[in-house]
């Protein structure tokens, strides 16, 4: 029994001892854990949802505010259509700027005439120019080169109208109008700077003298013909009433009197059956829808003229068609 008991102390001794070394052996790694972390770090997000830009005011730039008057053919008359854009995203978020001038009673998407015959009542701008971004904020500029021809409007509300859009880097649209008036322009040209109805002796008729008249206005006109009296120094006129105009052939049955132009406008009548139409480029146009006509002229000189070199003027106006 003695023996058996000192055996049990041993052993009991002996686990003592391996407990201590291993409390030993791992303690200086369970030092080490001690206290807390000084920081943590977490990531962080969020989404910035477009916002649809807002266009406007807009405003014309052009001969006069919101009113424009066309240069006569073949000139154009350049139309500056302006808008202020504001888009939250910031002003660098709008991606293209266009816009379309139109006439507004047939309005912007009509469709019919097309090529050069389109002008008269639409014109397009797909790349619009931008400038003075700041912050939010950035101004649009369309310029168009309206013809001469244009169908006119003289009415604001029935006019005509340009639509300018504006687009940002996730396709949002925006959009915004002006409306302006186009004046009826009256002009007509004709193709020489002179008439010389040549040498003549008295009691004689001149050989008719022919040149075109042409509408580059953009309505239909009519004309009046006038003339001063032909001078030459220290001598006796020849009468305008002398000339005389045709508007069909160069044979005398057709011509009639030109009026004297001294005589006061209401004395030079309008000639109602002229009726040139709008020329889109100074062809004539087909027969009875014509943009110019032939005009001939002749002149008879009295007895009894003293010779000489007569100079005096003709006068060709175009009037709306009545």
């Amino acid at each position: 029994m003695t023996e058996h008991g000192s055996s049990n102390a041993f052993v009991a001794v002996a686990l003592a001892v391996i407990a201590v070394a291993g409390v030993l052996y791992f303690s200086p790694y369970i030092l080490q854990i001690t206290g807390a972390a000084t920081q943590g770090t977490a990531t962080t997000q969020t989404v910035i949802g477009n916002q649809v830009p807002v266009m406007g005011p807009c405003y014309l730039s052009a001969t006069s505010q919101n009113a424009v008057t066309l240069a006569a053919g073949p000139d154009t008359t350049r139309v500056w259509c302006n808008c202020t854009i504001v888009d939250t995203n910031g002003n660098s978020d709008i991606s293209k700027v266009n816009a379309t001038l139109f006439n507004s009673t047939v309005g912007e998407g009509a469709t019919g005439a097309s090529g050069t015959a389109s002008t008269l009542f639409r014109y397009n701008n797909r790349s619009c120019n931008t400038y003075n971004g700041a912050s939010n904020t950035i101004h649009a500029n369309c310029s168009f080169d309206v013809q001469y021809f244009a169908t006119p409007g003289e009415d604001i509300s029935k006019g005509w109208t340009c639509k300018m859009y504006a687009n940002d880097t996730s396709s949002a649209s925006t959009s915004n109008t002006t409306n302006f008036t186009v004046a009826s322009l009256i002009a007509v040209v004709i193709n020489v700077s002179s008439v010389d109805f040549g040498s003549l002796a008295p009691n004689a008729n001149s050989t008719a003298i022919s040149f075109n008249v042409t509408n580059f206005g953009n309505v239909i006109l009519d004309s009046k013909f006038a003339a001063d009296n032909l001078t030459a120094s220290g001598k006796k006129d020849i009468n305008a009433s002398n000339e005389w105009y045709s508007l069909t052939s160069g044979t005398a049955v057709d011509f009639v009197r030109v009026p004297n132009s001294t005589s006061g406008p209401s004395a030079v009548p309008n000639i109602g059956s002229y009726n040139l139409n709008v020329s889109y480029n100074g062809a004539s146009g087909t027969t009875g829808n014509e943009s110019n006509k032939t005009q001939y002229f002749l002149i008879y000189i009295d007895t009894g003229q003293p010779s000489g070199t007569y100079a005096g003027t003709l006068y060709v106006t175009g009037t709306a068609n009545a």
